[in-house]
């Protein structure tokens, strides 16, 4: 097998002088598909950067040791020169979009490789047809859900024909019924030859698929495991690793839910009642929700489930106030709340992290929106400890992994006062380590009486999380019922869409 890639004793230290990878020696062969897994913050991210050349070209620092792609070491090498050979589809594809409709950012790659026009529409063409991606040709990238963003990331590198693709995270904000396409596409590239590195958490998905697992833990590689021995860790092995299952739907249940606080059934302290949006007059006939009703009691954890831009999120903005309803109505402890009122009496904890983090350290950011009372310090230091982040608390949040942001962001979410808080995809990007922290945190709040909703495709969070699950298709209520140990194959069914032969394991 031809060596594709290839780390000798390589090191990388940030501007800073924080150590990040150390002592790494990694071969990777022509054709191979190879699961980088480990915690958040391990350096798995950071390692795909040094092997598609951001290290040191654009993330600055001390790179030692030696990186050769294709028997090119990288250090005589451009970054374009690299970008040809290596691509990445990274984990918010936000972060590689230049164009503002489709067509043009899936040809954008091509045309910075100063390709002629015919081969540039060509190419562009076959990654929308060979990706089954049509659908999405000429639409504004502004208006698709971040699953769709995720696709059009992959058809742009796709477009580019490199030999090398990385994918970060690539399914951390998809639907299971998306990562099941996003598994058909992972087995064309290997069918193509093309070498896929993955760095990824949720696993169930590349079992039948990955050659490799290299296992990063603290910036060093600490095993290499064969796709037999990674499927086949026990338990105990997995979650010592802090691994997520191959098997998700086995993992039911996890002993958390059966231990929440029972709301009083006597009355409703939050409904939603006939709420309709649709974003401009133009689209009033085709609007985003229509008509949607539930009630919810202090203590409920409800999930919000449902394919890709169908309305979830767009939820969870309206009950938050950031945008306005055009018909119905949020009351909370029987007053009707209007837009205005939502804005801080409902917390949105948003799937993309960036943009609620402002402050210059992350133990500041758990002051933004508060009073600063000295008698909250001792509160907002446990927070960070239960979290796994007290040892960043002077960071500021940039430096932080995706995983760690997003642990800060709920955070901020548990000190806040708000009765009724929406979580939108707050496991993507994490561990099994992380994933258990968020659902523990989440029951907390329970405990406390505040009223959760989750919008999540993380069947494993979900069942260690929910008492209750609401499905939303086309924009309307689809199913409104009690997660228990006899429903959780019904929302398996959801979100895998039963029939697309990933049905449950028996």
């Amino acid at each position: 097998m031809k060596e594709m890639i290839a780390l000798k004793d390589v090191g990388y230290k940030t501007e800073d002088g924080m150590q990040i990878l150390q002592d790494i020696n990694l071969e990777i062969g022509q054709g191979e598909c190879v699961v980088i897994a480990g915690q958040s913050g391990s350096g798995k991210s950071t390692l795909g950067s040094v092997i598609n050349g951001l290290i040191p070209h654009y993330y600055k620092g001390v790179l030692s040791g030696t990186v050769t792609i294709n028997g090119n070491d990288t250090k005589d090498m451009t970054l374009c020169e690299r970008g040809r050979i290596a691509g990445t589809v990274f984990q918010d594809p936000r972060s590689q979009f230049f164009m503002t409709d489709t067509f043009n950012e899936v040809a954008f790659g091509c045309t910075a490789m100063q390709l002629t026009r015919e081969e540039i529409i060509a190419r562009t063409e076959n990654s929308f047809a060979k990706l089954k991606l049509e659908k999405l040709q000429h639409k504004s990238i502004f208006h698709l859900s971040s699953g769709e963003r995720q696709k059009i990331a992959i058809a742009s590198i796709y477009a580019m024909q490199p030999e090398i693709i990385i994918f970060d995270e690539p399914s951390a904000n998809l639907g299971i019924d998306s990562i099941f396409y996003l598994h058909e596409i992972l087995c064309e590239l290997k069918r193509e030859g093309k070498t896929v590195i993955v760095l990824e958490h949720r696993l169930f998905y590349l079992k039948d698929l990955f050659d490799r697992m290299i296992y990063v833990h603290k910036g060093k590689i600490e095993g290499v495991l064969s796709n037999a021995e990674s499927v086949g860790l026990s338990d105990e092995q997995r979650k010592r690793m802090k691994l997520r299952s191959f098997n998700p739907q086995c993992c039911f249940p996890c002993g958390i839910r059966n231990t929440k606080y029972t709301p009083d059934d006597r009355c409703c302290d939050f409904e939603i009642r006939s709420l309709s949006f649709c974003y401009g007059r133009k689209n009033a006939s085709a609007p985003i929700l229509s008509d949607i009703s539930l009630k919810a009691n202090r203590g409920d954890i409800i999930g919000i489930v449902g394919k890709n831009g169908m309305g979830k999120t767009t939820l969870a903005k309206l009950c938050a106030g950031l945008v306005k309803e055009h018909a119905g109505t949020i009351t909370l402890d029987g007053t009707v709340l209007s837009a205005k009122k939502r804005l801080g009496t409902i917390y949105f904890v948003m799937q993309e992290v960036d943009y609620q983090l402002f402050a210059s350290t992350v133990y500041e950011e758990l002051f933004i929106g508060t009073q600063r009372k000295d008698t909250d310090r001792c509160q907002r230091k446990t927070v960070l400890s239960q979290l796994e982040l007290a040892e960043y608390k002077e960071l500021h949040p940039a430096c932080l992994s995706g995983g760690q942001k997003q642990r800060l962001t709920v955070a901020c979410a548990l000190l806040s006062n708000c009765p009724v808080i929406f979580f939108d995809e707050p496991t993507g990007g994490l561990d099994l380590g992380g994933m258990e922290m968020i659902a523990h945190s989440i029951d907390e709040l329970s405990r406390n009486k505040k009223i959760i909703f989750i919008i999540s495709h993380d069947y494993e969070f979900l069942i260690s999380s929910c008492n209750r699950i609401i499905h939303i298709t086309e924009g309307h209520i689809k199913e409104d019922f009690m997660l228990t140990d006899a429903s959780a194959l019904q929302l398996w069914n959801i979100l895998t869409e039963k029939g697309n032969g990933y049905e449950q394991d028996t």
